[in-house]
């Protein structure tokens, strides 16, 4: 027998939410408001069990869409490229002798530009340039003429080592958000779950009976830290690491 999760529910699930009319409860996710339909929700395993049943359909129509589709992308693309091919090879042919007349004509006019009714062909000269092609070379024939102000060093960090040595004893802290809670007794009170305070409550600063919310704000936003122990001091922020905080996701296989 399907066990019924002790989840908060909006609702039973309807005996059957028809695919037809699936995009009506869609539409209501983006926009609850214009679409005042019954919210649909899984509370037990055989609700699951029909969802996973849709969502395999679903999954299995995407899947032959997307083959049809690449199918045609296949087709066409090889089509653009045998005559793109073709039209790409005639314009190169005309577009070199073209190049080459420009040239020819600048050598003996002087002229850098055609102008011709249909366009133009423009040459222009160019100008000596230097590239490098020995780094170490060129780095040692500096020093040894005294001028290491051409020669840039580059730091990088190695945030892997940094993290796996042992010595710096690196590891993740959170902080967590920290909320400024306004009660009507006329006290402030700071606290990390705002949502415990719901109905009336005894207030934790001048122990008043029956007190109520009146509002909040985030005192101290929520984040992750990196800590090391460096130099005799133990838990040190190290300026300049940002840290992503981690994320739990959830994921349905179809069987």
């Amino acid at each position: 027998m399907p066990q019924d999760l002790p989840l908060p529910a909006l609702g039973p699930p309807p005996d059957g939410l028809e695919l037809e009319k699936l995009d009506r409860y869609l539409a209501y996710e983006d926009h609850p408001d214009d679409h005042p339909v019954a919210r649909w929700s899984i509370t037990n395993d055989g609700a699951a069990e029909w969802a996973l049943r849709k969502l395999a359909e679903l999954e299995r129509e995407a899947s032959a869409v997307q083959l049809q589709a690449e199918e045609w992308v296949e087709q066409i693309t090889s089509w653009a490229e045998e005559r793109g091919a073709k039209l790409s090879k005639s314009a190169a042919f005309f577009r070199d002798h073209l190049e080459r007349y420009g040239l020819a004509r600048r050598e003996l006019t002087g002229a850098a530009t055609v102008e011709l009714p249909t366009g133009k062909v423009a040459t222009r000269a160019g100008n000596p340039r230097a590239v490098i092609g020995s780094p170490e070379l060129l780095v040692k024939c500096l020093k040894r003429l005294n001028r290491p102000d051409l020669v840039r060093v580059r730091e990088d960090v190695l945030i892997s080592q940094l993290l796996e040595d042992q010595e710096l004893h690196a590891r993740y802290h959170e902080v967590p958000t920290v909320w400024k809670v306004g009660l009507d007794c006329g006290c402030v009170t700071l606290h990390l779950h705002p949502d415990r305070f719901n109905g009336a409550f005894p207030c934790p600063e001048c122990e008043t009976a029956g007190v109520h919310v009146v509002d909040m704000a985030v005192e101290v936003e929520g984040h992750w830290q990196l800590l090391v122990d460096i130099n005799g001091k133990t838990g040190v922020e190290l300026p300049g690491v940002e840290v992503i905080a981690p994320s739990t996701s959830s994921t349905v296989t179809i069987r």
